[in-house]
């Protein structure tokens, strides 16, 4: 069990970016972070991962603190796929992947290496690419790249900062699909950073919802409701229920006044950012 521990945390003397928070991972649950940009998302996972210390509390692997893990048995524990990892690499896809069996490797890849490495990569349609130099991918098959090499790692629990953020919709659902199905079928934790509301309704058993004035954790279908919503992303929310299959899908309520008419041609305007 992954074991977030009435933890706290905040960047000098700043505002608590979380405040008491306690919730636990199981194999086979796969979790949902949610919430706006600047709510503690990234910094939740960096505190797991042992790269910042929480001010209170723990975060426990198996009833051990993640601080007391060496490096490289913490790596066995938990992999990790970042936002941005992958800019302009010259290493081929295949030994990028074959990262992830890094702590596990003493003087060099074994067979077991390479048969993982490669089962990972069909797994996600890489083998074309496996030659092919990181610099000469795209950004949403670095992405997948990034994710190979986690899933190569082969740990009981991962983490993944926004890993759809590169793909298309079709390959944001692929990639959540796969996600999981590895959790439920392999027994792994999986915890996602991401913004889409409805991708996580759809893919999490559990969510964690930061932003406005609490923190609440729990079963998907317990937490997300308009009234949550709308305190934790500061807009009024609202939902709609799916007649096949009673899924609630959310959306931002829009002002009847801004909504064009039926048939309207919509223009951009040009705006300065």
């Amino acid at each position: 069990m992954l074991l977030i521990n009435n933890i706290s945390f905040h960047y000098n003397k700043e505002e608590p970016v979380l405040e008491s928070l306690s919730f636990a991972v199981t194999p086979g649950e796969t979790w949902a972070l949610l919430g706006p940009n600047g709510s503690g998302k990234t910094t939740l996972m960096r505190l797991i991962l042992g790269l910042e210390k929480p001010k209170e509390g723990a975060i426990l692997i198996e009833d051990k603190d993640t601080l007391l893990w060496k490096p490289r048995e913490r790596a066995k524990k938990i992999a990790y796929v970042p936002q941005n990892y992958f800019r302009g690499e010259a290493m081929t896809v295949f030994d990028a992947v074959l990262l992830g069996r890094r702590p596990y490797i003493n003087w060099g890849p074994s067979k077991g290496d390479i048969n993982k490495t490669c089962e990972v990569m069909e797994l996600l349609g890489l083998m074309a690419l496996s030659q092919r130099e990181i610099a000469t991918l795209s950004g949403g098959q670095r992405q997948k790249v990034v994710l190979a090499r986690a899933l190569a790692q082969d740990t009981p629990y991962l983490l993944l900062d926004e890993p759809t953020g590169n793909l298309d919709l079709k390959h944001q659902v692929e990639v959540l699909e796969l996600l999981a199905l590895n959790s439920k079928e392999k027994l792994k934790g999986v915890i996602i950073a991401m913004h889409d509301i409805n991708l996580a309704a759809h893919f999490a058993s559990k969510v964690v919802l930061m932003g406005g004035t609490s923190t609440l954790c729990g079963k998907t279908s317990d937490i997300l409701n308009e009234k949550n919503l709308t305190n934790a992303f500061g807009i009024a929310m609202c939902s709609q229920e799916r007649k096949d299959s009673g899924e609630k899908l959310f959306f931002p309520v829009m002002s009847r006044k801004e909504a064009p008419e039926e048939g309207t041609v919509i223009q951009l305007a040009k705006r300065a950012y």
